[in-house]
């Protein structure tokens, strides 16, 4: 609660909120420095986000008599940090015995607003549902209104799920995993088998802007398993592909039951790389610049024109500004391949921006890095292009650490002995939308940051070093020459998920075995698309000790109740006792 009326100021000490990496005066464009105003009639300085509203749920359930229906408005995006209200019904014109159903969503109290669970025992088998869903934020800004038409079979029909929001939203360059699963209708013949077949199948594939079918196909290695993987570059960007999951019993031909996803393809800018960072160079030997990992995600097989320049930064007479002098480069040069080639003394010593522009039939980028030049014999530093866009401060896996690797070449363009050079790495704190960067408390010789040290050609980290959302600059130095060589890259190190927690009904009392418990966890973000849907792993840790005089502690390693996956709750029997968690 606070006292905040409408005109009040809120002051910060300057520097006071700043990117979490930066431990001393911020350097970027977003550090707050002066008084800042929020507008009560323009909270959003702009449009305020429409907030979508999403179900997800079976279309078919069986008509067993104690079937029960599982609503999940869990994928509504567009409340901000605060959650949204949602708002369930059912349509009387086109749903069996609305008025009931309707009286049931209004008594649920004891399920989170975006999740209805509904008991169907008492409703003859072949009845239709039309569900409608509205979600609105605390704005009052309210979304579209959403609807989900169910069907009760006439048989013992499996229910079958595809993990995830019913619409899902990818970007061509990224794999996507359609999870599904299948259960058996609970009045099923115990004397029948039990086996489930699946088959995945495409509907249709539209333009998402016009909603105009188009010719696209997805091609799966086995459609006949649950779970599915669409490779990379698989999908064309701004197409919707509608996806069905079909799961059956093959003893009984009229038991089957569908499930649909829908497959959101963005577009994704494309992607302009010169391999390695800023360099120090020798003047005697050749500047090779390698610029043929760029790619444009939405079509990775159209030809891309590339054009580079190089400038010259020059100090401006009484100041301490620096200007680009664009520098005419040889008649042989080829400024228009993905490789840029200057001989020896093309560029005198001196401080130099080599830029370039890759272009697609329908993009552009750019990127640019600085080079110098020194009159003396130098190594020639190569640092290996990163396999990830950005890295988990945490991980389990080897694959998914972060480390560096370079190829450090003589003067003659040989690959040099390990010991031929000596070798020191720096860390430094990077700003997103600044050239500024400030050294980083870092102590990469420390054995429990890095796994190589600080002196050796590659750079490796351990789980845990690294700050979530920080952006660093690490800077390798050879010596060993007639002067120092360098090279640096750029890792932007990703943020964990925020915002959210984690509920539990009922979240007092309940029978060992007995009482199923609902865990969902709600409303976790996160601050890039990139890394969207989220997944979820629910476990259990045990209380140990007297609850009621709060002498408690909780155990280290929690008991897994599920893996890893797109679902953000789970329904699950606990066993007696005092519980913290279930952490995700």
């Amino acid at each position: 609660q606070s006292a905040i009326t409408s005109g009040d100021t809120i002051a910060t000490r300057p520097n006071a909120v700043r990117p979490a990496a930066f431990a001393r005066p911020c350097p970027d464009e977003l550090c707050i420095v002066e008084d800042a105003v929020i507008d009560i009639d323009d909270p959003c300085e702009g449009a305020c986000p429409v907030p979508v509203g999403a179900i997800n749920a079976p279309t078919t359930i069986s008509a067993c008599p104690n079937a029960v229906l599982t609503l999940d408005g869990s994928g509504s995006t567009g409340g901000g940090i605060i959650p949204l209200s949602f708002s369930w019904r059912v349509d009387p014109s086109r749903s069996d015995f609305a008025q009931s159903l309707n009286e049931r969503l209004s008594n649920r109290t004891n399920f989170p607003d975006d999740t209805q669970v509904l008991s169907l025992s008492d409703l003859p088998a072949g009845t239709n549902f039309v569900f409608v869903l509205q979600v609105t934020s605390f704005l009052g800004i309210s979304s579209e209104v959403e609807e989900w038409e169910v069907t009760r079979s006439g048989g013992a029909s499996p229910t079958v799920t595809v993990q995830g929001p019913y619409v899902q939203r990818t970007r061509p360059g990224l794999p996507v995993t359609l999870v599904g699963s299948a259960t058996v209708a609970p009045c099923w013949p115990a004397d029948q088998a039990g086996l489930i077949e699946f088959e995945w199948s495409q509907n249709d594939t539209y333009i998402t802007s016009s909603q105009a079918s188009t010719s696209e196909r997805v091609t799966f290695d086995d459609p006949s398993k649950s779970s599915i993987i669409i490779p990379a570059f698989s999908l064309r960007a701004l197409r919707t592909y509608v996806l069905t999951l079909t799961a059956r019993m093959p003893v009984e031909p009229s038991a089957v039951s569908t499930a649909q996803i829908l497959l959101t393809v963005a577009q994704e800018p494309l992607q302009a790389v010169i391999a390695g960072g800023d360099r120090v160079v020798s003047a005697t030997q050749d500047l090779v610049l390698d610029a043929s990992a760029s790619v444009d995600p939405n079509d990775p097989e159209a030809s891309l024109i590339f054009a580079w320049e190089a400038s010259e930064i020059v100090a401006v007479n009484g100041s301490n500004a620096t200007a680009y002098e664009v520098l005419a480069l040889g008649a042989g040069t080829l400024t228009n391949e993905s490789v840029l080639v200057l001989p020896q003394s093309t560029l005198e010593p001196g401080l130099y921006r080599i830029a370039l522009n890759v272009t697609s039939a329908d993009a552009e980028a750019a990127v640019a890095v600085e080079v110098e030049v020194v009159a003396g014999i130098v190594p020639v530093v190569i640092i290996e292009p990163l396999p990830l866009p950005r890295y988990n401060p945490t991980f389990s896996l080897p694959a998914d650490r972060l480390a560096i690797s370079t190829t450090i070449l003589d003067a003659d363009g040989n690959a040099a002995p390990l010991n031929a050079f000596t070798y020191k790495w720096r860390a430094f704190l990077a700003a997103s939308s600044t050239n500024a960067r400030e050294l980083a408390d870092l102590d990469l010789a420390d054995r429990s940051v890095t796994t190589t040290g600080d002196s050796a050609p590659s750079l490796a980290f351990r789980s845990g070093a690294l700050v979530g959302g920080a952006i660093y600059a690490f800077e390798l130095t050879v010596s060993g020459g007639a002067e120092d060589a360098r090279n640096q890259v750029t890792v932007t190190m990703n943020r964990p998920p925020f915002g959210g927690g984690v509920q539990i009904v009922p979240d007092v009392g309940g029978i060992e075995a007995t009482t199923v418990f609902e865990v969902r966890a709600r409303y976790w973000e996160d601050d890039t698309d990139d890394d969207k849907p989220l997944r979820y792993a629910f476990g259990l840790r045990e209380n140990q000790g007297d609850i009621v005089s709060s002498q408690v502690t909780i155990a280290e390693d929690p008991q897994g109740l599920s893996k890893l996956s797109t679902t953000s709750f789970i329904s699950a029997y606990l066993p007696a006792g005092g519980h913290a968690g279930p952490p995700v």
